[in-house]
């Protein structure tokens, strides 16, 4: 009986484990290389719209703009992180630094943090919305 209801605890286990995100883990290194001195195009879960051009020096230019319309110019850092990179600006979040690991699938970035798919992005070279 034991064995059957270890076979059972791990078959539930087995059953909660999640799945990972398509394509590969980017390793900060990567995730950086591809960024600097480009732009980032993403759209978040939540309805916001965002293009950050990430300077050669990592400082961050960017408009985003809400479900609502409402738009948002904002500047700050980006640094890089174990598997992605982290963000802070003034303008977003009341300053507050975050930090998203980020898989790549083709040309799609998928950001996810809290272990929650927070945003998609695409990259453009340089700067060509004149962030």
């Amino acid at each position: 009986m034991k064995i059957v209801a270890g076979l059972a605890y791990s078959l539930i286990l087995a059953g909660c484990a999640t799945t990972p995100p398509p394509g590969e883990r980017m390793t900060r290194a990567a995730f950086i290389e591809l960024v600097r001195g480009n732009t980032m195009e993403s759209r978040s879960n939540d309805g916001w719209v965002a293009r950050t051009y990430a300077t050669p020096d990592l400082e961050q230019r960017g408009s985003a703009r809400q479900p609502n319309g409402t738009e948002t110019r904002y500047v700050g850092r980006i640094r890089a992180a174990e598997f992605g990179f982290c963000s802070q600006s003034p303008q977003l979040r009341g300053g507050a630094e975050r930090c998203f690991d980020v898989w790549r699938d083709g040309t799609t970035l998928r950001a996810y943090w809290n272990g929650s798919l927070w945003t998609t992005m695409t990259v453009q070279p340089g700067n060509p919305f004149s962030l």
